[in-house]
């Protein structure tokens, strides 16, 4: 037995069979952290405890880990990251915003704190 073949086979079956498919999961993850550091920035903005702060910016570090693992895959299976938009939670502020305020208001389950519904706000 190949201990360390048994760890990769996880990972591979993880990701999508079709190079492009692949190519496309991982900026997904890479969009998709940028939604979850919004998401977390947001929901800081009225918390002024010490704490709390600090488990949000372990939680924000833990999403540009996931960015940069994503990014580095990506490289390995030769796609084009020039689309890939790491560090950038600014373009999902106003979503994570508006659901942060639905939550103080006591709606957990507004539509507004659906990441797969934010798009991205392009500066112009």
């Amino acid at each position: 037995m190949k201990p360390a073949i048994f760890l990769l086979v996880p990972i591979m079956c993880a990701l999508p069979v079709v190079a492009e498919e692949r190519c496309q999961y991982l900026e997904d993850q890479v969009d998709q952290a940028n939604k979850a550091m919004a998401s977390i920035f947001a929901d800081g903005i009225t918390d002024n405890s010490a704490p709390r702060e600090t488990n949000r910016q372990i939680k924000e570090l833990n999403q540009k880990i996931k960015q940069q693992t994503a990014i580095q895959l990506a490289i390995a299976e030769g796609c084009d990251t020039s689309s890939f938009l790491p560090n950038d939670m600014g373009s999902y502020i106003t979503p994570a915003l508006e659901c942060a305020t639905e939550q103080l208001k006591g709606n957990y389950k507004a539509a507004s704190c659906e990441m797969s519904n934010w798009t991205r706000s392009e500066e112009e």
